[in-house]
This record gives structure tokens, sequence and C-alpha cells, in this order.
């Protein structure tokens, strides 16, 4: 886009602008780049990628300034994610409930619930799930941390070229999942099936879980269809305020 950001806050808001930003009735002047490497996912529904593009131009009837953009990282996301999370989730899991790799504050509750729901029913833990504890552990036990610490690095270089993308546009739109609602897979499909009908909903999602971006996501209807798309919408950090504001026109839109 040919434009300058607005750019983020230099400060961090306090939650009463973000009610604020959600009744603005307007994306005039605000850059939206559509996310490229988000489309035309592996396994993805093409009308989705249509309705996410669809309603991106439709914004900029109204007066935002939308472009394509290109953040090539953005396609290896969900493997940094893989090489963060599975150690992650086997903390998580399988040592009290929480994980010392995540930002949020510590819960003494949450460590001593998990730990007995994992002691007596880790049989009703999803495969998806166990697999993902199984992998960490023997990534551990094999990489003594490193693929973990790989991951880290590849995930400050992630977030660095997502702050980059900033500099040209306000926000990134994207599909949330690149498929509408899946059915859930019947009980006797194979293993490999059932972990990646899972892990291929994650592509444009798992990125934002490993650089903290901030990022909503809103429901956009699909021409001929009756289950909806979702349209994710990611900021800045620290502007939480235009992803609230563009999420609420795009809301607006759909009740059209």
């Amino acid at each position: 886009c040919d434009h300058h950001t607005r750019g983020a806050p230099a400060v961090p808001l306090g939650s009463s602008h973000f009610l604020d930003a959600a009744m603005r009735d307007n994306v005039e002047g605000i850059s939206i780049g559509v996310l490229k490497e988000s489309l035309g996912t592996a396994g993805g529904d093409p009308k989705v990628d249509e309705t996410v593009r669809s309603v991106a131009e439709a914004l900029g009837t109204l007066g935002a300034i939308v472009c394509d953009i290109n953040v090539p990282l953005h396609s290896s996301g969900g493997a940094i994610w893989t090489a963060i999370g599975a150690e992650s989730v086997s903390e998580t899991m399988y040592y009290g409930g929480q994980t010392n790799s995540m930002r949020s504050e510590p819960s003494t509750d949450m460590a001593i619930v998990a730990s007995d729901g994992l002691a007596t029913r880790s049989k009703d833990l999803s495969l998806t799930n166990k697999l993902f504890i199984l992998l960490g552990e023997h990534l551990r036990a094999t990489s003594r941390g490193a693929v973990a610490a790989c991951g880290r690095q590849m995930g400050l270089a992630l977030t660095e070229a997502y702050d980059a993308s900033f500099k040209t546009v306000d926000v990134l739109v994207m599909p949330t999942t690149p498929m509408r609602a899946q059915k859930i897979p019947a009980e006797s499909t194979g293993t490999v099936e059932y972990v990646s009908e899972a892990l291929k909903m994650i592509a444009n999602t798992a990125p934002f879980n490993v650089t903290g971006h901030p990022a909503i996501t809103v429901p956009v209807a699909v021409e001929n269809e009756k289950l909806p798309a979702g349209m994710m919408i990611v900021g800045n950090r620290w502007d939480e305020e235009t992803v609230l504001q563009v999420a609420a026109v795009v809301e607006k839109l759909q009740q059209v």
C-alpha cells in the first residue's frame, strides 16, 4: 500500500478505549493488507479465500486502503509453533497444567486441577493432544531443548517479519481457518488423517500464538453457502484499537 500507517500506540491502552474503537463506524484511511501467504493453503476451501478478499474489497469502498502484502515467513509459522509448542504442550499437560514458556501469570489452582485430571482421566484427551505430549517428551529427551530453542529463535524472526509489514499497513486480513466448519472425523479415521485434519486448521492462527500480535476473528458470509467463513484481522502490537475498529465494520457489513 502506498500509505504511511498510523503506527502502534507508544504505550498500551486501557480497556476503556476498546469499546470506543468498536463503536466507530469508519475505516476511512486505514490501510488493510490481504496476506497472500494465508491464501491457497493446502486442503483449504477456495471459497473462503474469495470471501476474505471480497470483504476486504468492500472495506475499500468505505475508504480503507486495500492491497496485497507478502510475509514469506508466515508459511513457516505452523512449523515454528510446533517446534516451540510440542514441549510446551507436554510441559503444560504432563507437569502441572502450565508452562514456563507462556507469558501468563501461573495458577496454583490450575496446576493442581490439571495434574489430578491427567492422573485420573488421561484417556479422555484427544488423540492430537496425546501425540503432542509424546512428541514433546521425545524432543525433550533427544534434542535437550535445542528444537524448542531454535523455534523461539525463528519466532523472533517471524515477529520481526510481521512488524515490518505493519510499517506498510495498519492491519493484516486473512482466513481464520482455511476452510469452513468441518465434520468431526469418524471413529474409524486413521491416526495420520485425524491429526492432519486437526492441524491444517491452524495454519493462519498458530503463527500469531508465537508472536503475540493482537488478532480477532469475525464470521463472514460465503455466497450460496449456509456455513460462514472466518476472517481474521491482525494488528500491530498494542494496537488492539485498530483491530477492533476494523472488526466492527466487517461485522456491520454482514448485517446489510
